[in-house]
């Protein structure tokens, strides 16, 4: 319960914190060296003995006979046992306490996608997907074939034209070159603004393909090794999947020279420049080569009539790219990009090879687990059903009780930090009313959604293997079937009680866009909360009353 007290301040205090930005830090540093106290000058030279920090979140660098100083690295001190014991489980890059709660949750909902006794339409769909993800079998008897299919419709394009229609068809999700968000407008909160943003690159950041660093380097090999054995698998020669790597990964960087990286994100005028809502017309006059407007037309058959481009740059990049001199480039580019989308559907040889890309990435050695990324694929947050497997999660696991203590627990934190506002003596009287509003709109999602209507499934049908569906046609169907939906609610007023992340996650945190302080079922278990639950709970209650007094 404590823990769930430092989530709730934590998020609370997020919302309304300030920054000191670069030259009011140079200019601290700058007073500081000018007023150096004898008592700074023993500081320093007790600091000067001590050989440095320890990277402790490092597995491996704190055993049972590390001897740390609480004074000099507390953290170390107190989390050594926990530190030197700790294993990263199978499938995963990193361990924590939420790591048992997380792995308690897949298993919960690995148990219902197997459960006979699911009738729900959610469950049917979930389940259905579920089956053909685990079946194996079928899967090697397809082998590459729907890779295949793919490729050899890729190939036969010969003309810039040609590749375009190819691209704006809804079917060619896989290509991947743009991607498109739905989110609250910046400037008005109370809508809502499709965001259009560069897809994902393959170094992740762009700023990597201006000077590549060894982390840029070990990903770029591991997608290079990946991409040509997946390649090979589906019939090309080495040398042709090598001839496709390098055309897409020339191309990619070319788009990515035109792209921010990390770094501009850093910038204090990062969210003014990622926020230029256009009109169609406009789109169309920076970028008439690139179809991007075209491959948003289930937005705009919707009603959606102006998309936020993050970045103009960007998009004049790929509009000057997409030129017939260019289009055996552009066509690696949607080979390979398809090649790795469907990895995960295809045949379990394709499935070890992003098996082994990912090991190689984060320097691991684990075994695929079929079971972990089917939960990750059908029923998590990453997964377009992740709404109708948390629907499946909240009636099996969750229940009213739960929601409703932790929903006033909320309350209670909120009510002290008003209290505090309320006779607060050094803010400004606009800065201190300001507070005061956003605290009192603050929007609680706690557990679970009141409403699922919100979060309708109603039109999406699958076929099982029996009915002649298969994995890769029911993820097409799933797609395009979230894209429409996403289209229909760009064009409503945002609905603050919508859910932007499915109950089953293990986390909890504060948006910004919204306002909210969000608590999921999933968080609420193990040592989150759940094990408190037989305690008195007047006692409890008592204790967080004398903590928030601190």
């Amino acid at each position: 319960m404590a823990g769930m007290c430092v989530v709730l301040l934590i998020s609370a205090m997020s919302g309304c914190g300030t920054s000191v930005q670069e030259p009011e830090i140079q200019a601290m540093e700058e007073t500081l060296e000018m007023e150096e106290t004898p008592e700074m000058e023993a500081a320093e030279e007790e600091e000067a003995e001590f050989s440095g920090w320890m990277l402790s979140n490092l597995i491996g660098s704190v055993t049972a006979e590390t001897q740390v100083d609480k004074k000099d690295d507390f953290y170390t001190a107190v989390n050594k046992d926990w530190l030197a014991s700790a294993e990263i489980p199978a499938g995963y890059v990193q361990v924590m306490p939420a790591i048992d709660r997380l792995q308690e949750v897949e298993e919960q909902m690995t148990a219902l996608m197997t459960d006979e006794t699911q009738t729900s339409h959610e469950a049917g769909l979930v389940q259905t997907l579920y089956s053909q993800y685990m079946d194996m079998e079928t899967r090697n008897e397809m082998g590459m074939e729907p890779l295949r299919e793919c490729i050899n419709e890729i190939q036969a394009l010969e003309t810039i034209d040609e590749v375009r229609r190819y691209m704006e068809a809804p079917e060619q999700f896989w290509v991947n070159m743009s991607q498109v968000s739905r989110v609250p407008d910046a400037k008005d909160s109370s809508i809502y603004l499709v965001y259009v943003a560069p897809s994902a690159f393959s170094l992740d950041d762009a700023d990597e393909y201006r000077s590549m660093t060894s982390v840029g380097e070990r990903k770029k090999s591991a997608d290079e090794n990946m991409i040509i054995e997946l390649l090979v698998h589906a019939g090309m020669t080495q040398e042709e999947a090598k001839e496709i790597n390098d055309r897409f990964f020339a191309l990619e960087t070319k788009i990515a020279e035109a792209s921010m990286g990390i770094s501009a994100q850093q910038e204090p005028d990062y969210l003014e420049r990622i926020y230029n809502p256009m009109t169609v017309e406009e789109i169309m006059e920076i970028s008439p080569n690139y179809p991007l407007i075209n491959m948003l037309q289930t937005y705009l058959d919707a009603g959606v009539e102006r998309f936020n481009i993050m970045e103009p740059e960007w998009l004049k990049r790929m509009n000057e790219l997409f030129v017939e001199e260019n289009v055996e480039d552009i066509k690696a580019c949607l080979i390979r990009n398809t090649a790795m989308e469907m990895s995960l559907f295809l045949d379990q040889s394709s499935m070890e090879l992003s098996n082994e890309r990912y090991n190689a990435i984060y320097g691991l050695e684990t075994e695929l687990i079929i079971e972990k990324w089917a939960y990750d694929n059908c029923a998590s947050e990453n997964s377009l059903l992740g709404m109708a497997a948390g629907k499946m999660y909240v009636d099996a696991y969750v229940s009213e009780k739960t929601k409703t203590e932790v929903t006033d627990i909320a309350q209670e934190v909120i009510a002290v930090y008003k209290r505090r506002l309320e006779n607060n003596e050094w803010l400004t009287e606009e800065t201190r009313k300001n507070a005061i509003e956003k605290l009192d709109n603050i929007e609680l999602q706690i557990a679970y959604p009141d409403d699922w209507s919100l979060y309708d499934f109603s039109g999406l049908e699958f076929k099982s293997t029996e009915e002649g569906g298969s994995l890769i046609e029911n993820y097409k169907a799933m797609y395009s079937y979230s894209v429409k939906m996403d289209a229909g609610q760009a064009i409503l007023p945002v609905d603050r009680e919508q859910w932007i992340i499915p109950p089953q996650t293990v986390n909890a945190f504060y948006y910004m866009s919204g306002n909210s302080i969000t608590i999921l079922a999933g968080y609420l278990g193990g040592d989150n909360f759940a094990v408190l639950m037989p305690y008195d709970e007047a006692l409890i209650r008592n204790v967080i009353k004398e903590y928030l007094k601190k």
